[in-house]
């Protein structure tokens, strides 16, 4: 049985996401900030879930994980780094310009999006590595791709809106490619993959998208065949332009 992680496991997408791997025959670790949220997710899901509290944007979290997976396991074949944040809109739902937000708004938006995924990346990588076998899957965003800087498709509002957002899923696209020329030797495939908008408390009701839908992506990148795609931006099963 393979034993994947999920980051910010305790609902949304991260949450269905879990319920699906499950469903697909792996023992999930489903993570979350509080070990309470993680405790009521997992118990509407299989026995196959076991939750547990991690915080990514600390170091000595990360450590307990790490310790925890090697006594408890000793392995972990998939890594889906879910946990993210959206802090650029204020609570009017505004977009305002980056001229008009604080720095620390886009520190405390990377610390998430970005430094969460590499400080996760680099604790499941031994494991994956001696195993000869991994997948690692960065849950991002079109809104983080240049090309789409200036395009409106992708969201609801002007195509300037959100750049601390746009600016930590472009960070992670790169952080992507590089996983994937690290892991390449060892069979570990890393893609970032954009489940599209999706209802959730972050896309809102007004979004094209189920929840179920946009897990979907994430769990059919999480099983990839070993000359499946990696460095890949994916949405839909589908490569898209950086």
């Amino acid at each position: 049985m393979k034993v994947a992680v999920v980051t910010g496991g305790n609902r949304g997408i991260g949450k269905e996401v879990c319920k699906q791997l499950a469903q697909c025959g792996m023992l999930v670790i489903l993570t979350a900030r509080q070990l309470e949220s993680a405790k009521i997710a997992a118990s509407e899901m299989t026995e196959h879930v076991v939750p547990f509290q991690l915080d990514v944007t600390n170091e000595e979290s990360v450590e307990r994980f790490s310790i925890f997976m090697k006594d408890s396991f000793g392995r972990v074949d998939v890594l889906i780094n879910n946990a993210g944040v959206f802090h650029d809109n204020i609570k009017d739902h505004t977009f305002p310009s980056f001229l008009d937000l604080p720095v620390s708004t886009l520190q405390e938006t990377m610390n998430v999006n970005v430094y969460g995924a590499v400080r996760m990346t680099k604790a499941v990588f031994p494991y994956m590595k001696e195993a000869g076998y991994g997948r690692i899957v960065n849950v991002s965003s079109g809104m983080g791709r240049l090309s789409a800087i200036y395009a409106s498709s992708d969201i609801r509002r002007d195509g300037k809106s959100g750049p601390y957002y746009r600016m930590s899923k472009a960070a992670l696209h790169v952080l992507t490619k590089v996983t994937a020329l690290e892991g390449a030797p060892y069979s570990i495939l890393a893609n970032a993959v954009c489940p599209g908008w999706v209802q959730t408390d972050m896309g809102t009701s007004e979004a094209v998208k189920t929840i179920q839908e946009g897990a979907s992506g994430i769990v059919w990148a999480a099983q990839l065949p070993r000359d499946g795609p990696t460095g890949e931006l994916l949405r839909d099963g589908q490569r898209l332009q950086w």
